[in-house]
């Protein structure tokens, strides 16, 4: 069974009044686990948040190499061309 209490606050400071609600209904009912709603969702997106990070940063080495590599190709065109004009050579 789970149960979710909503409340104003520190959620630590609502544990003890909810125990002692849960055991006036039913004294053998376990309770464990108890822990607030920011850490549930925390746990529960920490895989999707890692994997973004690692997606993020080789989306960051693929981008770095193509702009190393749209660098180098208009460098070496460029350099062609101005060897063309400057040099007085024939053009390929």
């Amino acid at each position: 069974m789970v149960l979710v209490v909503r409340g104003r606050g520190d959620a630590r400071s609502l544990v003890p009044g909810v125990l002692q609600a849960v055991r006036a209904v039913d004294p053998d009912q376990p309770v464990y686990d108890v822990r607030p709603m920011e850490e549930v969702i925390e746990r529960s997106l920490s895989p999707r948040r890692l994997s973004t990070v690692l997606l993020a940063a080789f989306a960051s080495v693929c981008l770095l190499l193509a702009s190393v590599g749209v660098y180098g190709v208009v460098a070496l065109t460029c350099s062609h061309a101005f060897s063309v004009v400057f040099n007085g050579s024939k053009p390929d």
